[in-house]
Order: C-alpha cells, then sequence, then structure tokens
C-alpha cells in the first residue's frame, strides 16, 4: 500500500522544520550512524562503507555523500531518498515524525557540541594560462561552441593550475586543463574533460552565492523579458548560447538557489525553465526547482538515449535541433498561455511526431 504524508494537517515548511528542531535532529532521527564520517551505505547492500557525513560550508551545516554513487545531499535529500517520497511530503514527515506545528516559534539547541561559524577562507586558486591550441578548440569545436562564446563566457586553458602552494594540474595536449574565470569574485572553476574519475575532472573556489555560471552574460537587467533555461554546467550555458538561449548554471545539481536570487531572476526573465540531465540527480534538481521556485522542468526524452544536450548532439545532432525545438515550443506555450513562472505545471516532455527545426542547417 503506498502511504501519503501530504494530509497531515497545515503544512510546515522547511524554514519552520530547521528553526524549530535544526537538520542535526532531522538526520539523528533517521539515521542512527549520524554524525559518523564513514559507514555503509543505508540506501543499499554496501560491503565496503562508502557513505558518511560532513559539515558543510554555507546554508545546510550538514550534508551526506554517497562516494561509491557520486549522489549528495542535505537532512530533507536523505528524507526523500530513504523513503522514496517527493519533498513536499518529506517535509510532511519530518513534521509528523518530530512533531513539529506550522505554530511553533522556537529556536532549536544543537545537540552536539557548539561550533562557531566556519570562517575558513577558500582554496586559493591560481592559474597560468595559455593559449588555445588548435587541438584544445578541437575539443569545444565537437559542439557549436566558437571561440568568440569562450571568450565571453572567459574560458581558458591553463598551463598550470595551482592549489595554495601545491601544482595540481599542468596542461598536457592529450589532457588539457580549462577554466572558467569569475571577473567579480576572481574565482577560478577547473576542468579537465579526459581526466580519469570525476575527483580529478573538477576543482574549484567558488561561492555559491556570488559565482552562478552565466549570469552576467545574460544581461538580464539590459535585456528584461527573455527566456532563461538553468542547467546544470557552463559547457551546457555555451551550447545553448551558440543558438541564441539564455542560460544559467548552479555549481553542481546537488545545490540551491538562493531564493531571492530566484525572485530576482523571475522580475527581469519570462519564462523561466530548467533543462537539467535526465538521470537521477538531474531529475531531483529539476523537482526540487519546482517545487521550492516553481521552475518549470524539462526533462530530456528518455528514448533518445542521451542525458543532456552536448550528449545528444554527439550522438545524433538531429535528435539536439528536436531537442532546441521542443525548448522554444515550451517557451511559447508557456507565454500563450499566461502561465506565471511562479506556478508549478509539472514535467513537460517532449512528444512524437514532426517538428520544425529552429535553428540550424536544412535536414
Amino acid at each position: 500500500m503506498q502511504i501519503s504524508f501530504m494530509d497531515l494537517g497545515p503544512k510546515v515548511s522547511l524554514e519552520q522544520i530547521i528553526r524549530a528542531v535544526g537538520e542535526e535532529a532531522v538526520l539523528k532521527y533517521y539515521c542512527s550512524e549520524f554524525p559518523s564520517r564513514l559507514f555503509n551505505s543505508p540506501f543499499r547492500g554496501d560491503a565496503t562503507p562508502s557513505f558518511g557525513f560532513y559539515e558543510g560550508s554555507s546554508k545546510w551545516q550538514w550534508k551526506w555523500k554517497d562516494l561509491a554513487t557520486g549522489e549528495s545531499g542535505n537532512c530533507v535529500d536523505f528524507v526523500m531518498k530513504k523513503f522514496m517520497i517527493t519533498f513536499p511530503e518529506a517535509l510532511a514527515k519530518i513534521a509528523q515524525d518530530l512533531e513539529i506545528t506550522p505554530y511553533q516559534n522556537i529556536t532549536y539547541k544543537s545537540i552536539h557540541k557548539a561550533r562557531a561559524p566556519k570562517t575558513r577562507e577558500p582554496a586559493l586558486l591560481r592559474v597560468r594560462g595559455r593559449p588555445f591550441s588548435a587541438s584544445d578548440l578541437a575539443y569545444w569545436y565537437q559542439w557549436p561552441i566558437t571561440v568568440n562564446i569562450l571568450n565571453y563566457y572567459n574560458a581558458r586553458v591553463a598551463d598550470e593550475l595551482w592549489k595554495d602552494d601545491k601544482k595540481l594540474w599542468g596542461y598536457q595536449e592529450a589532457d588539457p586543463t580549462f577554466y572558467y574565470f569569475f571577473p567579480l569574485s576572481q574565482h577560478i572553476k577547473g576542468y579537465r574533460p579526459y581526466a580519469p574519475t570525476k575527483k580529478d575532472k573538477w576543482i574549484s573556489n567558488v561561492d555559491d552565492n556570488v559565482d552562478i555560471q552565466g549570469y552576467y552574460q545574460c544581461r538580464i537587467k539590459q535585456h528584461p523579458g527573455r527566456p532563461l533555461i538553468l542547467t546544470k554546467a557552463m559547457k551546457d550555458i555555451m551550447f545553448f548560447r551558440a543558438f541564441g538561449f539564455n542560460a544559467m548554471a548552479k555549481n553542481g545539481e546537488g545545490y540551491y538557489y538562493n531564493p531571492d536570487f530566484i525572485r530576482h531572476l523571475k522580475k527581469y526573465c519570462w519564462p523561466i525553465i530548467s533543462l537539467y540531465d535526465n538521470d537521477e540527480p538531474g531529475i531531483k534538481a529539476a523537482n526540487r526547482d519546482r517545487d521550492l521556485y516553481g521552475i518549470i522542468p524539462y526533462i530530456i526524452d528518455a528514448a533518445w538515449q542521451q542525458k543532456d544536450p552536448t550528449d545528444l548532439w554527439l550522438h545524433n545532432y538531429r535528435k539536439a535541433y528536436q531537442l532546441l525545438n521542443h525548448v522554444e515550443e515550451l517557451f511559447s506555450t508557456i507565454r500563450s498561455a499566461g502561465i506565471d513562472s511562479g506556478l508549478p505545471t509539472g514535467i513537460f516532455k517532449p512528444e512524437g511526431g514532426q517538428t520544425t527545426i529552429l535553428r540550424g542547417e536544412e535536414l
């Protein structure tokens, strides 16, 4: 029998839960191993300990990470995954189990030893740049990402990348180091597309509130009213730019947007949709943006057998043109229907049938 936690009386918000009991109490209630750093996964059979909790550095004091799958999240994500329920259902369940009411107005006391807020500065990342070589550009030319687009988004290539006083990465033609530079904060996000593991593919000292990828290039105050795509990475942003679409991205699908930032976007952009990977983290991010911010999600058709737009382009560029056409159609549908981008309307999936080419060569 399927159990629903939605009809439990007045709804309790995430902020009320955190204010009433705190993240630690939620995690301790649902995981007896909290706050262990390494233990067997509570979500699956795990012969080797590969799951643990760690202290976050921004909004969330505590996060969990599964080293085997790469998944991570906060206390609400933990409840969602453990019980296979949605975000609103997780809030309702937490409120019921921990006896939190909408009218509760107390500030919790930590169940662990008090600790001062983190003051550690982000890692100092330094790069020595070099010009793009022909092989460097060949990587980006797999998509319609030109030198002009790379320069517009401050995407560069590094001869060396240093963290504090240690050289981490050096340039090799078969293993180039690209990086994205954020002029306002002077932060850096390094990217090695051919690295053998995810751990070695990325490094950054970005700030999740300041360094929203693609934000300044969209110039939303100078050009208000344009549609916007929220996606997962700078490569996707530059891909969409090649076809005339504005796009922005967090620094990972597991991150939350600041609600004030979303309100700012809605003031200048319309419509706004999300387009993340068609995999578990991407769908979770799309549903979270829908539930928290009312952002309408577009999920890439699973029949296309590729999880993101750039992979789809390499696999079958005709399907990628269809995807772009579906995005344009979704924007047009929202506009013609007068749908407020603050109202969730469910997941939009492309339907079968013929579509016309939005931009690009004749097929």
